[in-house]
């Protein structure tokens, strides 16, 4: 009513039964619209100078009853002074509003305020050039969370335009540069970016100089763990730690650690793997949801190295849980693909179908490359198993060709294997032995070490169907004595049981039936080409 009196309008009785088809009661002397066509129309209609007249009303209205609460409405503010023309008091509650919404995670949100805000700061004389950069760092973050990655890093870059002759600040707004390069998969250049911000920190001793140089160094050797380096990765990551752990800079230290983890279990030393819980505990009292969801899916992960399938799948979800609670869709994303690989692993192809499918979307939507490769190596597996060999071949394809882009050894190794399967079962073993061997070529011996199971398996298999029998069996032997000496009981279980598929009297007594039971213990329902029956 108050705002129809700055027209010189009154809701009288009249007007009111008028409206009636149009407008329900919203309680509280409000009335809405019940549709929305309705309202864009009636809104449309408006002339330009017309709205802009109205929306500085309400705004002043608004702000006329908030008795000094008006953070409580700055959304409202926002939009009423935004559209309304007064720039000042925009750029004011917009950066309020996105504030709010970035810490509730509401990032689509944040992203639309802080936009406005920096719109409303060119036509306003006293916005400085750090005000300006402090907004588009904040933009690039929340577009960053969403999976916006070249969005997030255009904003990055308008910042590092403002940052002037600020080391620290340079160097931070080069490591968010970083992060969103690594996000989308184009590793050289964020460890160019990693490389850019430690050089202005290394020859600075002072206590902000070394906190940030401990996240610079962490988060190289997240690059490193990116692209598959373990060594690397693990050396550096020692490195941070030590810095992170002489200046206090708890994330830095729980990132190295992750790192660390990592690099044990990918170097065959699960046993030494003993930080990410620690990481964890570490982003749980800082209240860091995001990193506390990429840790429990981690933690997920080694519970499923551990064979330990039940717990991977309880950390999977926890992580998926909260990195949806905090806008991430690519990690939650992550946490999907990794469930999906459990249920391909335990024969229950529908059920892995949804959440691959889900992953593959959003990593192909952000551009997240190293997500893609992940999801079709899975994709490709379970459309082998399931006997789609065409679909099966061309997804385990892509894969080998998108991690050949990233540089990424061991999705290429893991891919070509199951790639070289497919082949065999569409009719032609001698051109899968021929992929396996090209593979193993091109292999780091890391990634060649760490598939030895995994690969002799397969080879075991298609040596058969090439009617090679005894060298099928030598293939099959090995594979179960890496696979007995890791305790590794998926790989033993199959291993096993392809070997009773090929030469039932190569068996021990009772190998066979400690093989379905390993199966059995991580919930395998089936598996392509052996019995679990006994």
């Amino acid at each position: 009513r108050d705002l129809l009196k700055t027209q010189d309008i009154e809701l009288d009785a009249a007007t009111s039964s008028m409206l009636e088809a149009f407008l329900d009661d919203d309680g509280s002397d409000r009335l809405q619209f019940r549709h929305a066509l309705v309202r864009d129309v009636a809104y449309e209609g408006l002339s330009y100078r017309r709205r802009r007249e109205l929306h500085l009303h309400a705004g002043n209205l608004v702000l006329d009853r908030t008795h000094g609460e008006d953070d409580a409405v700055a959304d409202l503010l926002a939009l009423h002074f935004f559209l309304g023309g007064n720039h000042e008091l925009a750029w004011k509650y917009c950066r309020v509003a996105g504030d709010h919404n970035m810490d509730v995670y509401a990032n689509q949100e944040a992203a639309a305020q802080y936009e406005r805000a920096l719109e409303a700061a060119k036509r306003l004389d006293d916005v400085t050039d750090d005000n300006r950069r402090d907004i588009w760092i904040k933009l690039g973050d929340v577009r960053e969370r969403s999976g916006l990655f070249e969005a997030s890093l255009d904003a990055y870059r308008r910042a590092t335009s403002l940052t002037g002759e600020d080391v620290v600040t340079r160097a931070e707004v080069y490591l968010k540069r970083a992060r969103a390069k690594e996000r989308a998969g184009t590793y050289p250049l964020a460890l160019a970016e990693t490389t850019r911000a430690a050089k202005l920190l290394v020859t600075r001793h002072d206590p902000p100089t070394e906190m940030l140089l401990a996240n610079a160094m962490s988060f190289a050797a997240t690059i490193r763990q990116a692209q598959q380096k373990p060594k690397l990765a693990l050396q550096i990551a020692r490195e941070a730690a030590v810095i992170a752990e002489r200046v206090g800079n708890d994330l830095a230290l729980a990132r190295a650690w992750r790192v660390m983890d990592y690099a044990h279990v990918t170097l065959g030393e699960p046993d030494r793997a003993v930080y990410s819980i620690k990481a964890l505990e570490t982003y749980r009292a800082s209240g860091h949801l995001e990193m506390e969801a990429v840790t429990s899916t981690n933690l997920g992960a080694y519970a499923y190295w551990n064979g330990d399938w039940n717990k991977a799948l309880e950390f999977y979800e926890l992580g998926r849980s909260a990195s949806t609670r905090v806008g991430n869709t690519v990690d939650a994303a992550m946490a999907a693909a990794n469930i999906g690989e459990v249920l391909v692993n335990q024969g229950l192809y529908e059920e892995a179908e949804a959440p691959l499918s889900e992953a593959h979307r959003t990593y192909r939507a952000s551009g997240f490359s190293e997500g893609v490769a992940f999801a079709d190596l899975l994709l490709g597996r379970m459309y082998g198993i399931r006997g789609s060999l065409t679909e099966s071949i061309e997804a385990l394809s892509d894969a080998i060709k998108e991690a050949e882009a990233l540089g990424l050894g061991g999705f290429r190794l893991e891919a070509a294997i199951h790639l070289a399967d497919a082949q065999c079962r569409f009719g032609s073993p001698e051109t899968g032995l021929k992929t396996l061997a090209d593979a193993e070529a091109d292999a780091p011996a890391v990634y060649i070490d760490y598939y030895r199971p995994l690969l002799s398996r397969i080879r075991g298999s298609i040596l058969n169907s090439a009617g090679r029998s005894e060298e099928a069996v030598t293939s099959l032997e090995h594979g179960i004595a890496v696979a007995t000496e890791r305790q590794d009981a998926f790989e033993f279980g199959l291993l096993i049981l392809t070997l009773a598929r090929v030469s039932a009297e190569s068996l021990e007594y009772g190998q066979k039936t400690d093989a379905q039971e390993a199966l059995r213990s991580l919930g395998v329902r089936s598996a392509p080409g052996i019995s679990l029956t006994a």
